[in-house]
């Protein structure tokens, strides 16, 4: 998997937010997306908002392929 613009330099995701703002069943969803989301999964997420999708669109579909 080619990177021209190192978008993914570490090719780990680490979501980061402030303590206290994400309440229980919130957490669950993010560790079920940190579970589900890969480098190559990421990787499509960005050509498809190059190539013209809002990130909110291609989100959304990427939720709706797994559930949640």
């Amino acid at each position: 998997m080619t990177d021209e613009d190192y978008a993914l330099p570490a090719q780990n995701v680490l979501p980061i937010f402030r303590k206290g703002m994400l309440d229980d069943r919130r957490l669950e969803k993010l560790n079920y997306v940190a579970g589900e989301l890969t480098t190559e999964d990421l990787v499509d997420l960005i050509l498809k908002v190059r190539a013209g999708t809002s990130p909110a669109t291609a989100a959304r579909d990427w939720l709706d392929e797994h559930a949640l």
